[in-house]
């Protein structure tokens, strides 16, 4: 059937319950945002924290959609589109996230989205991107650092991030000098402020 957040969700719970592991710190970017914070609400006593990193979860309008997401959820054959896919179009689309797309990220992600199975979950993930449960984050009793990218702009941290440290109980939001894609763009700056926040909610333990 369809991929959803709430079949993402469920996995990353299953996985976490199967290692059997103390409560976890757990990180989710962008969609992956999503899964993470949808399984914390589902079953808490499986993590510690939550970091989330441009994450997913409340609903966007056209105009704050990109182009090519608003096809996916409009275009009738939007499930055959990996068919027409190729780097070039890939580059298209990553252009907006990088100031300089990483050497071999074009590629892989053409790689990526070249298996049908993947194009189809990444189009029924647009389409199921409708803010669904975000009216439960009030309720998510865990700490939380919101660590965004300043140059977001699939999901900016004035409104997205803004929304996210309003409705949840124990949050706090560091921006890094990056756009969607900040453990990639800065990567010591990113490490550095998780690192900060898991010392401090470990008592200064590594």
């Amino acid at each position: 059937g369809p991929m959803t957040f709430q079949k993402g969700a469920d996995f990353v719970a299953a996985v976490v319950a199967a290692l059997d592991l103390p409560p976890v710190h757990l990180v989710g970017h962008s969609y992956g945002g999503e899964f993470t914070w949808r399984a914390a609400l589902d079953a808490p006593e499986l993590f510690r924290s939550l970091t989330l990193t441009s994450s997913s979860g409340y609903a966007r309008t056209d105009d704050q959609m990109f182009p090519e997401e608003v096809e996916m959820r409009e275009n009738s054959l939007a499930d055959i589109g990996w068919w027409l896919n190729s780097p070039d179009r890939v580059e298209t689309a990553l252009a907006p996230h990088f100031a300089t797309i990483p050497p071999g990220r074009t590629q892989e992600f053409f790689l990526v989205c070249e298996n049908a199975s993947n194009w189809r979950a990444m189009v029924d993930l647009v389409i199921d991107e409708t803010g669904g449960r975000s009216d439960e984050l009030p309720g998510l009793d865990l700490p939380v650092l919101l660590l965004w990218g300043a140059g977001d702009l699939a999901f900016p941290p004035e409104t997205f991030g803004q929304r996210f440290l309003a409705d949840l109980p124990d949050a706090r939001l560091v921006t890094v000098d990056a756009g969607h894609y900040p453990p990639e763009e800065r990567p010591v700056e990113y490490t550095a402020a998780l690192a900060s926040f898991l010392e401090e909610l470990e008592g200064g333990d590594r």
